[in-house]
């Protein structure tokens, strides 16, 4: 599993970058430990989220929300967890669920022998923030060629 806490303060767009890392270290676990699927959190604030990243096929990953919870902030506020027990039930059991659909899941992983094989610390790997602003950016692009016409 890997993880990512920012404080409440956090603005949207560091979450956003610390989201896409994880997701980039869920990516390279799957691929060097060839695995089927990485079990990710992101912790902003009190708010924490589970998320599974798994292969869909050959570099198609996909990434699901399957819980989310607000954790108390103080001792007080500690026994409104206990009715929440049954969400960490549900959380278990569908996560349970969607590992054992993934075991029987085949997936086409169509590597070119006759490379030889790079390490993943050598592989360039785009810069998460950089992804953001381009993205940022085409959205302001979209948005504002939209309002025009």
């Amino acid at each position: 599993a890997f993880g990512e806490a920012k404080s409440e303060t956090a603005d949207f767009k560091h979450t956003a970058i610390d989201f896409t890392r994880l997701a980039v270290f869920g990516k390279d676990c799957i691929d060097v430990n060839k695995m089927n699927k990485v079990l990710l959190f992101q912790i902003i604030g009190s708010k924490l989220s589970f998320y599974i990243e798994f292969l869909e096929d050959d570099g198609l990953y996909v990434i699901m929300e399957l819980f989310h919870v607000d954790l108390p902030t103080s001792i007080e506020q500690l026994p409104s967890i206990i009715p929440k027990l049954d969400d960490f039930l549900d959380f278990y059991n569908t996560f349970a669920t969607v590992s054992r659909d993934l075991e029987n899941h085949e997936v086409s992983r169509n590597i070119n022998t006759s490379q030889p094989e790079v390490p993943t610390n050598e592989v360039p790997r785009p810069d998460p923030e950089e992804l953001y602003l381009e993205a940022v950016e085409r959205y302001a692009m979209e948005i504002n060629g939209n309002a025009s016409s």
